[in-house]
């Protein structure tokens, strides 16, 4: 089961979509693409992002990620 582009199936508009490109700004490097964004049980989204070079999966914050092209 894949996310579709849209976020319909969120309660709130989520900062990335599946396919986004992004990096973590501040401590370690994380260039990623976004593979996966769901909402926890106490209702905060949370992105999957994979790291470009070594494929690594990692779970982040929002707000812990930046986007860009």
């Amino acid at each position: 089961m894949t996310q579709e582009k849209t976020n319909n199936i969120f309660k709130t508009e989520t900062k990335f979509k599946v396919g986004d490109k992004a990096h973590k700004p501040k401590g370690y490097k994380f260039p990623c693409t976004i593979v996966g964004v769901f909402e926890t049980i106490g209702g905060e989204i949370r992105v999957i992002g994979e790291m470009d070079e070594y494929g690594l999966l990692h779970i982040f914050n929002e707000n812990q990620l930046e986007s860009y092209e």
